[in-house]
């Protein structure tokens, strides 16, 4: 019997270690992945953006800021402020399908990158800050107009990524100066005004999140 017993225990200690470690695989997971948008974490989208740069380049790389996130969430609540990103993460990903693929990721809050398998012409980041700019629909807030800046820039190889994220950040603060839209990067002198956004001008069926709301900071 005692051989019998000490095989049970043997058995049992390694059905406890395969369940530790597929939890641990488990929570692995849940930590590279953004749980209200589904896009990957700031980490795993590094890593993905990494292996795209093996492929043939140059690409385009972009950074999006969610402008007066925030303000949503202060004065429509959390339930408004997780479907926000979540509406324009799905509109990122759609943007980056019709261009050809690659990766969006949330760097966290009202932050997001994407990374593209080829270089996008002016006016496909134009189409990805205008998608970004539609009315979005919001749980218990009605339809709600959607303001973002975006930055992009050229980028090349495995060690251009922080170099492409620079100027894309630089771009992104140009734009966001200028009140919304889009901003390229550009070798050299030329340093373009940034692509003016059409800003929705329909009605809307419910609270309305303006420039010139008093409830909410410009």
């Amino acid at each position: 019997m005692a051989p019998l017993i000490a095989a049970v225990s043997v058995l049992s200690i390694l059905a406890g270690w395969c369940g530790h470690a597929a939890h641990a695989r488990q929570a692995l997971k849940a930590a590279r992945r953004d749980p209200v948008t589904g896009l990957p974490t700031r980490a795993a989208w590094t890593g993905q953006a990494a292996g795209i740069l093996r492929g043939r380049g140059p690409h385009t790389v972009a950074l999006v800021d969610l402008d007066r996130f925030k303000a949503v969430n202060d004065t429509y609540g959390h339930a408004a402020g997780d479907e926000l990103p979540a509406v324009a993460a799905a509109r990122m990903r759609e943007w980056t399908d019709r261009v050809g693929g690659g990766a969006c990721g949330r760097l966290g809050g009202d932050e997001f990158a994407i990374i593209t398998r080829r270089v996008v012409t002016e006016a496909e980041a134009g189409d990805l800050a205008a998608a970004l700019a539609r009315p979005a629909l919001l749980p218990g807030a009605g339809s709600l107009p959607a303001y973002a800046s975006v930055g992009t820039a050229a980028c090349t190889g495995r060690r251009g990524l922080s170099a492409g994220l620079a100027a894309a950040d630089a771009a992104m603060y140009r734009a966001k100066r200028a009140g919304g839209g889009c901003a390229f990067a550009y070798q050299g002198s030329r340093e373009p005004e940034p692509a003016e956004v059409p800003r929705a001008r329909t009605r809307h069926h419910g609270p309305r999140l303006a420039a010139d709301d008093e409830r909410l900071p410009r």
